[in-house]
């Protein structure tokens, strides 16, 4: 019997299963290990790769509200080699830090900067921060000196050098 163009046309193609009852229940899949997914991804090609990578772990210009809850993002907390390229995205490309509570903001602003590796340092923008607070470079890494943090009268927050206030 001769073969259809159909078939001809499926030569060498693998059938997936699929449900032809159109019940809507999702094919079963297996479990993929961590391993079996970083040897797929690195044998990817290294422009898809990167293209895959960035996706992830880029961090666009934010404005990020420091609380006694704060957590750093998921990208941070993966690897060491991942979160060097993504703390770069995250403190660094004019993220701007907001500290709500005038409150707590003396106590916040010490604890994050107590909380945060030293790497950082090479990606804030400000480095001194005038009027409210000041902070800067010495030999043992960086201080901060907060002056005075109190209820401004204002409605709206303001920027001084890298730390908002409300």
């Amino acid at each position: 019997m001769p073969s259809s163009v159909e078939d001809e046309l499926c030569k060498g193609f693998v059938a997936l299963p699929f449900h032809d009852d159109f019940s809507g229940e999702p094919i079963p899949m297996t479990p993929i290990t961590t391993k079996a997914l970083r040897n797929g991804l690195e044998s990817l090609p290294q422009e898809m790769y990167d293209m895959i990578y960035n996706h992830v772990f880029h961090i666009e210009p934010h404005s990020e509200v420091i609380t006694k809850a704060y957590k750093p993002p998921i990208q941070l907390q993966i690897s060491s080699k991942t979160r060097a390229r993504a703390m770069q995205s995250y403190y660094g490309a004019n993220a701007v830090w907001v500290f709500e509570n005038p409150d707590e903001a003396k106590y916040l602003i010490h604890s994050w900067f107590a909380s945060l590796p030293p790497a950082v340092e090479n990606y804030f923008r400000a480095r001194c921060v005038n009027g409210t607070c000041q902070w800067h470079f010495h030999e043992g890494g960086w201080a901060l000196h907060v002056y005075q943090l109190k209820q401004t009268g204002r409605t709206k927050p303001f920027l001084i050098e890298g730390l908002w206030l409300h």
